[in-house]
């Protein structure tokens, strides 16, 4: 049996290129748990820089009797497109849909009428029994954790629980991939110290309540063990080369002592690694020993998730974030070695221009040397959408394709004529932001000298002075070439 796991082309602005995880894991775990072991490959559709004629050529070539995707909402217009494409070139082969878009909006996803099977929430065993039933014959559709089309009607089945014990998945099947070739593109991270880097996953779910989060894995935090994780670095540097490991985790430092235990078994290993979070951590849930010995450890680069230092947002938004600890532990992370980078979001329903450069001076007066001023997404099926529908009852969103669903353009708040101007008050943040001499210097005394840092301040320049002109039209472009490819009527290209 032969199974093709298919990451799609995105279609937005500002695109990373990142190792498939999820894909790795499903192929891992069917290698682990199925028998006879299906023939399984991975299809990294930005990575190899594929059109739709390369995925239909892809597709005839391997001819898979399953054809699974991933997809978060912004590459859903990519997805829907793929989706089209694999049916035509296979008829007769079953495509199911899983990740975090097809979790959310399964409804909407199910109803595609080349999709079969729908999985919701954390895939791997659930697909583990979808490949073991397909492949031996047994009917599929009773599985936990699916929504299937039946005869053109959605049908859901009950929900599968979460996977209690992280440590018995196995690793993913980083051979799958071109492990050294992702060190050439642009990363979340944006920086790399060391060749090559790879990306590593080792917790899952978030405890908080942020209103503008969709819950993928649930509010019960779960992680491996502290060996299991020092087991996968290790995995990772002897027999892949990696030398730099970005960690992709929600909340790494919720288990506080867990993660100064990860931190002790690196230093104990003496393997001479960097370390990045480009995910973030949690700002005020660091203290100054876990702080040491991420340093010691080999970290040198961290995001702290802020947002908004609005007490009121902080509130409304259910982050409760400590902002005075905040501006303390990035301070102390600079004074230790590592790099404090920030994320904040701007343009929150409601959110007044004062409060917008409340948290831009905030930003500009902090010890950060790295800042992200995004737009705040506000994507349906959260609290966040239901407080910005109350407040703007026009307001809507395209489920079909979310091609407006990216950080690099406010929705909601550049429909509000009175409100504040979100694009110029971003390239203001950016300008005064940067345009600080102790941060120039300390950025080129401590970030890592070579291609990617040349590349990080192309785009930053870009950005900042030249706004997002270019990327729009980048996008446009993404955007009508599908389409052409799809065979999209002249109607349907117009409106991009």
């Amino acid at each position: 049996m032969r199974i093709l796991l298919v990451r799609p082309r995105w279609t937005v602005e500002q695109q990373n290129v990142c190792p498939p995880q999820g894909a790795m894991y499903l192929a891992a775990s069917v290698r682990k748990w199925v028998s006879p072991v299906p023939e399984i490959s991975i299809y990294h559709m930005e990575k190899e820089n594929a059109s739709l004629k390369d995925f239909r050529r892809r597709l005839e070539q391997d001819k898979p009797e399953v054809i699974g995707f991933s997809a978060l909402s912004a590459e859903a217009s990519g997805l829907y497109l793929c989706l089209k494409t694999a049916r035509k070139a296979l008829p007769r082969s079953l495509i199911i849909v899983g990740g975090p878009h097809a979790t959310i909006f399964h409804d909407k996803v199910i109803e595609r009428p080349e999709v079969d099977a729908v999985v919701i929430g954390e895939g791997e065993m659930t697909f583990v029994e979808f490949i073991d039933r397909v492949q031996s014959g047994r009917d599929w559709r009773d599985l936990a954790g699916i929504a299937y089309n039946k005869n053109g009607q959605a049908k859901y089945n009950s929900p599968r629980e979460p996977i209690k014990n992280l440590d018995e998945l196995p690793y993913p099947a980083y051979d799958l991939i071109d492990v050294p070739a992702y060190s050439r593109f642009r990363n979340m991270n944006g920086f790399l110290a060391a060749w090559p880097y790879m990306s590593i996953f080792n917790s899952r779910a978030c405890p908080f309540g942020c209103i503008n989060c969709h819950s993928i894995f649930g509010k019960r935090f779960r992680a491996q063990s502290p060996q299991s994780v020092m087991g996968e670095i290790r995995l990772l540097y002897e027999k892949y080369g990696v030398r730099e490991f970005h960690i992709m985790d929600d909340i790494f430092n919720w288990d506080m002592e867990r993660a100064k235990n990860i931190c002790r078994f690196i230093i104990q290993s003496g393997l001479k690694i960097k370390i990045a979070f480009p995910n973030g951590v949690r700002g005020d849930h660091l203290d100054d020993e876990l702080l040491d010995l991420l340093a010691r450890a080999g970290t040198y680069h961290m995001n702290f998730a802020v947002e908004t230092v609005s007490p009121r947002l902080q509130r409304i938004l259910r982050k409760n974030l400590d902002v005075t600890k905040v501006r303390e532990n990035m301070k102390k992370a600079l004074e230790a070695g590592i790099i404090p980078a920030t994320f904040y979001m701007i343009g929150f329903p409601s959110e007044t221009e004062e409060e917008i450069r409340q948290t831009i001076n905030f930003a500009v007066n902090s010890h950060a040397l790295k800042a992200s001023f995004f737009s705040v997404l506000v994507y349906p099926r959260t609290v966040l959408y239901e407080m910005a529908k109350q407040s703007n009852p026009d307001f809507q969103v395209d489920e079909e394709e979310f091609k407006d669903l990216h950080y690099y353009r406010s929705v909601f708040r550049e429909a509000d004529p009175n409100g504040p101007n979100i694009p110029k008050l971003i390239i203001s943040a950016y300008k005064r932001f940067y345009l600080r001499p102790w941060r120039i210097w300390k950025i080129l005394t401590m970030y890592p000298k070579n291609r990617n840092f040349l590349r990080a301040m192309f785009y930053g320049l870009l950005m900042t002075w030249i706004g997002r002109t270019w990327e729009k039209w980048r996008a446009k472009i993404l955007r009508i070439q599908s389409a052409l490819e799809s065979g999209n009527n002249e109607s349907k290209i117009k409106k991009y």
